[in-house]
């Protein structure tokens, strides 16, 4: 990692070029990047990075789009530190709008990077609230009777973000879970559990278990 940051005036570079093709390859390097041990430095060495980022995410280049959006959710992926940057960057409204984005792979990973902010603090997860995340993302989880798997994928990327709040959420935040019928949502794929996978099956018993505790 310590030799691939020597690129990062390059690649900072490449990010600012007028060919889609550049900054794709720009992002993508950088995701990996954001994926490695260490990576926090980046936002130190470059703060130009990530706002680029964000901004490419709205990019009218589904190319440009796919790798921004990748880049963006190992560093959410990343610790504490580095998903505040990027809510103060604005990437949550970014993101909620790529939920509803017509290629399925990135609704899948827009909504797999709000869910890395759901593992997070308690002010990160106030920042999906506040954002109304969860009543926008709450028509998912009647997917999970679909018959198409992209509709499926994304029932379960919703169901681990209702997870992670359930898990990490303040008490107040599990009560707001509560009064947006999230304990129906997850009883309702559990009535006909052979058709849920393993790990989707555990995700919802987790949740619901948190919720009745809590309650």
């Amino acid at each position: 990692v310590d030799e691939a940051f020597n690129l990062l005036p390059i690649l900072s570079a490449a990010l600012h070029s007028s060919d889609t093709r550049t900054i794709s390859y720009a992002a993508t390097a950088l995701g990996y990047l954001f994926d490695e041990e260490g990576s926090e430095e980046i936002m130190t060495i470059d703060s130009t990075i990530a706002p680029t980022l964000v901004q490419h995410m709205m990019h009218s280049s589904l190319e440009v789009v796919e790798a921004a959006l990748k880049s963006a959710g190992n560093i959410l992926s990343g610790d504490e530190s580095m998903t505040q940057v990027m809510i103060e960057l604005q990437v949550v409204p970014s993101l909620l709008w790529l939920v509803d984005y017509p290629n399925s792979k990135v609704r899948k990973e827009a909504l797999w990077s709000l869910s890395n902010i759901a593992a997070g603090s308690h002010s990160q997860i106030q920042a999906l609230i506040d954002a109304s995340v969860v009543p926008r993302i709450m028509p998912f989880m009647k997917d999970w009777a679909s018959e198409s798997k992209e509709e499926k994928d994304r029932y379960e990327e919703t169901a681990w973000l209702l997870a992670n709040i359930l898990s990490s959420g303040s008490n107040s935040q599990k009560r707001y879970l509560l009064n947006e019928k999230v304990f129906e949502a997850f009883c309702a794929p559990l009535r006909n559990p052979a058709s849920l996978e393993p790990k989707s099956k555990q995700v919802l018993l987790e949740g619901l278990y948190r919720l009745l505790s809590f309650s």
